[in-house]
This record gives C-alpha cells, structure tokens and sequence, in this order.
C-alpha cells in the first residue's frame, strides 16, 4: 500500500528530466524517452498516472560520453549512480540520484546504498549477427549480473544458487569492479555496427531486439512530456509496439500500479530511514 503524494513525486521526477535533458543538450549528448515514459509522453503527454519514475536510453558512444561528462560535472545537487560509483549496487545501468530525498523499497531500508528519488538511464548496445559473439555477450552480462548481485544477496539473507555462492567466494571485492569493466567490454557493441540492438536493463536485456536505426544518429522528434519538448526515437510508434503490442490502450485497473511499496520523502534524506549498520 503506497502512502504518498504520488503527484509530488512525480513533479519532483519532472525536475530531474528536465535538468538531465539541459544538460544533454548544452554538452551535445544525444537521449530518449523509452517504457513507461515515452507511453505516458504518447498517450497522456506526460506521466502515465499511476507511474512513479523516469525512464531513458542513450546508444553506447552517448552513455559514455555522458558518463565521461558526469562525472566532472554533473549539477552537484544529483548523485550519478552505477557500481563504479556506489560500491553496493547492483544495477548494470546508471541512475541519477537526487541528494536530500528519498525513494526506498520498505524491505531495503538496510541497504548501505544511495536511495534518493531517481530517474534510470540505460546504455543500448548492438546485437552482434555472428550467433557465437551474442551468446558471449549473454554470458557476459549474467556474470555481471552474478557478480553485482553480491551485496544484494547478502543483505537480503538469499539462499543464492551453488555456482553463484561459489563465484562470490572465490572473487575477491577488489577485482569485483574490475571484472564488471572487463565484462562490458564483451557486453557492449556499437549500434552502429549493428542492425538490432538491445536495452541493457535487469529485465534479462536480451529478451527484446530493436531496429538500431530507432536509436542511433540524432532523432528530429520529440514529444510532450509534463509541459516540456523530449527526444524520442526514431519511429517511436515502431518501438513502442515492438515491445508492448496495444500500448495505446492502458491495462486493466488491476494492473496499474507502480514500483512497489516505497518510502517516499522529497525533503529528508534517504539515510533518515537507513537502519543497517
């Protein structure tokens, strides 16, 4: 049962957007709308209303670039998420963080990670034609997933899998971030090369292909979203049926819902709630 102001929260989000999307724009940084977001910026010109974050993608030589630039100097009120940054995660993306709130699964309360209200990028990244390359890429990225989802399965107190266990005792923490970086290097292929691609996210990221046209090069379009102009892919309708079917019409009222139970504080920090050690 979530008990907050949704809509305060999603405000809050706007003020992420749209200082992320001036920061693109200033360091030519190319990005889209994608999931929920770009459905809530074609069907309802702004957030799908039981929604509560902000999704967008960038194709590899824009993530990097972004990240490159982020980390001089990204606005200092945010905080720029990714298990470079923040030792426990065990994300394979990036968020960005705002200080000074807090947005926080009620089981992780003892979670030692940031948890201000966040907004997700994603990096996409080419689907290699050579079936052996892609299968290397798959295997890459369940290890990093294997290898990120240490702290995760300790805090939480998971019964992991043998060979998970058995990785996780024989990798020392220090090589832990290494490996990751070497593993990317496998995971991550230029759209460009490439005719499909896929979204690099915890939803198994290889379960959904995309033409890479729809997110390489600069998109001319955008829509509404809260007010304020975003780019969307190329052929954003294509994009969105691909992956949803239907998205024009919105699910049955059982199945609108957000991200779970989440403690939600714009004013106070998310270490308020923090009771770990």
């Amino acid at each position: 049962m979530r008990e907050f102001d949704l809509r305060a929260l999603q405000m809050k989000e706007c003020e992420m957007l749209k200082d992320f999307a001036k920061y693109c724009d200033e360091n030519g940084i190319v990005y889209y709308l994608m999931y929920g977001t770009l459905i809530g910026a074609a069907r309802h010109g702004g957030f799908i209303p039981w929604d509560d974050d902000i999704d967008v993608v960038m194709d590899l030589k824009n993530y990097r670039k972004f990240l490159k630039c982020a980390k001089k100097n990204y606005p200092e009120k945010y905080f720029v998420q990714n298990f470079r940054t923040d030792r426990n995660v065990w994300i394979n993306w990036t968020k960005i963080r705002m200080n000074g709130t807090t947005s926080m699964e009620c089981n992780r309360t003892d979670f030692d990670i940031h948890y201000g209200i966040c907004m997700d990028i994603f990096p996409v990244v080419g689907k290699p034609k050579k079936k052996i390359i892609s299968k290397l890429a798959q295997k890459a990225f369940r290890l990093q997933n294997i290898l990120l989802g240490k702290y995760y399965v300790k805090t939480a107190g998971i019964q992991a899998e043998k060979k998970v266990r058995i990785l996780h005792g024989i990798i020392p923490e220090i090589l832990r971030t290494p490996i990751c970086t070497l593993l990317e290097k496998i995971m991550y292929v230029n759209t460009e090369r490439c005719e499909l691609c896929y979204i690099i996210d915890n939803e198994a990221s290889f379960s959904y292909s995309f033409n890479s046209k729809a997110f390489t090069g600069v998109s001319n379009e955008r829509l509404i979203f809260e007010g304020e102009m975003y780019r969307v892919p190329n052929g954003w309708k294509d994009v969105l049926t691909a992956q949803y079917g239907d998205w024009r019409t919105p699910p049955p009222y059982t199945e609108r819902g957000g991200h779970g139970d989440i403690i939600v504080d714009l004013e106070n920090d998310y270490k308020t709630y923090y009771t770990g050690k």
